[in-house]
């Protein structure tokens, strides 16, 4: 795991790779060399799942040969986290650009298995094309090229981003003191190291990437007379006329402090030049007062360390204090997205009419933040393969991904990609973090995921507030997902015990939270704790029951849904509570591929209870009603249930899907499909006007999808479980949202049964593995299914990361 041309040696003829001392072995475990989630290796020569913390296999040294043999070729490095399509491909030998465009891929999956399938891949190229180039060694094949003589000059390096100012740090120098030197490089580094996390810069270390001419060039001079201190900094752009200069006086012992006030004063004096990189910074969108400019930047402080609460709040005093933060609208649109809040129509007004304040990369964001989806996902496709550096964009095309993808079927493995190209570009961007541990915790392994969390947890930590409770969910995620209950349950109930978390009232959605890391056992036991251990709150009490509910319908537990629908109404006196779990019930058998497990006449005659409720839930229950007799082919029972849903308000959705389920009882798909209601989106409050009425309309779609002769249709159809779309923070009633995870392993179960095991194994095989985890402790109809996808992975599926 440090393959780079440093380690690449020439011994007769030969080259050979050396300097193991970091090296793992493929068949053992590290032995305690490392910590979870610690970065091993050169950065520059590193794969983007190592520089996230993932761990070192066969394919990251893949990726480290592929980036030595394209320097080698070229005389440029590849730069970090680029897409193989956008590449410079020019200066290589056709026969080598097949082999290397592979080796280059983002996604370890698209990648040469190991070095042996690497160099068969390379062997057409094995001829006296260039002198004494040998083509063998130990890994990497070609390497010699980058150490023999060119006959033509290298080319420069070019820049790490061209959608950001480059901030080119060269060494500090020194004087006074003896030692001050080495002190030098390390405040260099450190300053340097404190501006990485601005959004709208770009940073080459000292000894880093040469810089091309339209950087901010950034020197310094330390003078150390005794434990006496000063720093001073100074950054131009040649080019442009820019020059600022910071500078701080203090101990020897505070110089992190006095680098700290240095890179602040810096960064500030830089907006104010502009940084002579206009277009590339908006300046145009911040404040025009001092007093505003002053509270925007120590807004923008806060954000950059992920504190969203208070960056919210500073954000908002900004826009009072100056209406021209333009930026500050756009900010708070990102926060209000992350922190699951409505966003203000007056600020897309602004943002609408401010647009041309902004430069092209911002406003190719902006533009698809102001557009509904789908159509918002094409957009942000768009913006992240125009500005591939600009961090901004691979992050909020990545975030889409990961909350509405599958919504339009695009798995949310996509987003993995693009988050870690986000985090590549910038590696202390929180929101980034966040992201992709969530991710991991359903699409990953402990491993993984555990190094994610950590280089979360390594970042700043918020103030209480949203920030500080996502972490929070992220850790029980973790500890639920992949480690033994009791251990999980020990955790849990430390941090229930905190006086903080009993005191908020969000921490009654904790259970219901464990859901998004596809974790419903975690939704079973710490909903259990919040029963017992919140007694005075019912709405701890609430949300505890409906963590239960949810994780046991998706781990295959019909009989505690209905026992525990029941406890619901009881502890509550919340009627609507057990009609949910008999709808859960419902649906669950209605679409389950044994048509046996649909005629259950005691869940008939405890729906018909409900006749005597008025409104909603008379309604609710005679839709049900009429889903459950329509899937068991009686279609006078269906259209009597629908006949009585004459009172439901219009558009009348329940009717409407009731409609097309007889219209398909006739044989008809494709008209059936033509009748059943439009989907609004999933965070639309209220929609269809029963909870399980968009999971029963995603059923159906893909069933008469499959039937019309539109089988790639019908599977991304049935993708939208994986969906994280929710109003609020998972408090109140139960949403629409909540039903895809409560019945998202039927959904795989039905999704991986139809997917072709050559063409689509991969997501095949992740299905069943799924089923397999989350139905083997079920009902013995369910148990069973867990067994047999066990059979078919052991058959079919390579083992699992």
């Amino acid at each position: 795991r440090d393959v780079k041309p440093a380690n690449i040696f020439l011994r007769r003829g030969q080259a050979l790779l050396g300097d193991f001392g970091i090296a793992r072995w493929v068949n053992s475990a590290d032995a305690g060399l490392t910590v979870p989630g610690q970065l091993v290796g050169t950065p520059r020569y590193m794969s983007p799942e190592q520089q996230v913390g993932g761990p070192a296999t066969p394919g990251t040294d893949v990726y480290a040969a592929g980036l030595v043999i394209y320097e080698a070729c070229t005389g440029v490095r590849w730069p970090s986290a680029q897409l193989p399509d956008r590449g410079d491909w020019t200066q290589l030998p056709q026969e080598l650009q097949v082999g290397l465009r592979r080796a280059l891929a983002l996604d370890p999956e698209e990648r040469w298995p190991d070095a042996g399938a690497f160099a068969a891949a390379l062997a057409p190229a094995r001829r006296p094309r260039w002198p004494a180039a040998v083509f063998g060694g130990l890994v990497t094949i070609g390497v010699v090229l980058a150490f023999w003589p060119s006959p033509i000059p290298l080319p420069p390096i070019a820049t790490p981003a061209s959608s950001a100012v480059v901030l080119a740090f060269a060494p500090f120098a020194a004087e006074g003191t003896p030692g001050a030197g080495s002190l030098g490089d390390s405040v260099a580094r450190y300053i340097a190291t404190s501006l990485e996390r601005y959004h709208d810069f770009a940073v080459v270390k000292p000894g880093s990437v040469a810089p091309d001419s339209g950087a901010v060039r950034i020197s310094g001079m330390l003078t150390q007379h005794g434990d006496q201190l000063r720093i001073v900094a100074r950054g131009s752009s040649p080019g442009s006329g820019v020059s600022v200069q910071d500078s701080a006086t203090g101990g020897v012992l505070d110089w992190t402090v006095l680098a700290d006030s240095v890179a602040s004063g810096l960064l500030k004096e830089l907006w104010r030049a502009g940084a002579g990189a206009d277009p590339l910074l908006p300046t145009r969108a911040i404040p025009e007062s001092e007093h505003g400019f002053a509270l925007w930047w120590q807004a923008e402080q806060s954000f950059s360390r992920a504190r969203w609460d208070a960056a919210s709040r500073e954000y908002e005093t900004a826009l009072r204090s100056d209406s021209t933060c333009y930026l500050c609208d756009f900010r708070l649109m990102d926060i209000d997205r992350w922190l699951v809040r409505p966003q203000l129509p007056e600020r897309i007004v602004r943002l609408r009419g401010a647009l041309d304040h902004f430069p092209a990369h911002y406003q190719a964001l902006i533009q698809a933040a102001l557009t509904p989806p789908p159509k918002r996902l094409d957009l942000l496709r768009s913006a992240h393969a125009t500005y591939p550096t600009f961090f901004l964009a691979a992050f909020e095309y990545a975030d889409e991904l990961f909350h509405r993808g599958p919504e339009s079927g695009v798995p949310r493995s996509a987003a993995m990609a693009p988050l870690q190209q986000a985090l590549a570009l910038r590696p202390d961007f929180a929101p980034g973090w966040e992201h992709l541990t969530w991710l991991l915790l359903s699409e990953g392994s402990s491993t993984a995921t555990r190094a994610a969390l950590d280089s979360l947890l390594r970042t700043p930590s918020p103030e209480l507030g949203f920030s500080a409770a996502l972490r929070v969910t992220l850790e029980l995620g973790y500890h639920w997902r992949f480690l033994p209950p009791d251990s999980a349950k020990v955790f849990s109930r430390k941090v229930l015990a905190d006086p903080r978390i009993r005191s908020d009232p969000a921490a009654s959605a904790g259970a219901r939270l464990m859901m998004t890391a596809d974790a419903p056992r975690g939704a079973v036991g710490l909903g259990q704790l919040l029963e017992v251990g919140f007694s005075g709150s019912v709405d701890a009490i609430a949300g505890g029951l409906l963590g239960q509910l949810f994780g046991y319908a998706a781990l295959g537990r019909l009989d505690s849904v209905r026992i525990t629908g029941i406890r619901a109404g009881r502890a509550t006196a919340d009627h609507s509570l057990p009609l949910l779990a008999l709808e859960l019930e419902a649906v669950l058998r209605a679409f389950d591929p044994d048509s046996g497990l649909r005629r259950e006449p005691a869940l008939d005659a405890l729906l018909q209870r409900y006749f005597g409720e008025r409104g909603p839930l008379a309604r609710r229950a005679a839709w049900t009603l009429g889903v459950l007799a329509a899937r068991q082919g009686d279609v006078a029972q269906a259209r009597s249930w629908r006949d009585s849903l004459k009172t439901e308000p219009t558009p009348a959705p329940l009717r409407g899907i009731l409609d097309a389920m007889i219209t398909a009882l006739a044989g008809t798909p494709s008209e059936a499909l033509r009748v059943l209601p439009a989907l609004p989106p999933l965070n639309t409050p209220g929609s269809l006007g029963a909870p399980l009425a968009y999971a029963v309309t995603r059923f159906l779609r893909a069933e008469w999808e499959q039937r019309s002769g539109r089988p790639h249709d019908a599977l991304r159809t049935l993708l939208w479980y994986e969906h994280l779309q929710i109003i609020g923070h998972l408090t109140g009633e139960a949403q629409a949202g909540e039903m895809g995870w409560a019945v998202g392993t039927l959904a795989r179960w039905k999704r991986a049964g139809q997917l072709d095991p050559q063409s689509a194994a991969f997501d095949r095989c992740s299905a069943y593995r799924a089923v397999a985890r989350l139905w083997a402790g079920g009902e013995a109809r369910f148990a069973a299914r867990a067994d047999s996808a066990l059979q078919i992975l052991k058959r079919d599926c390579p083992v699992a990361p």
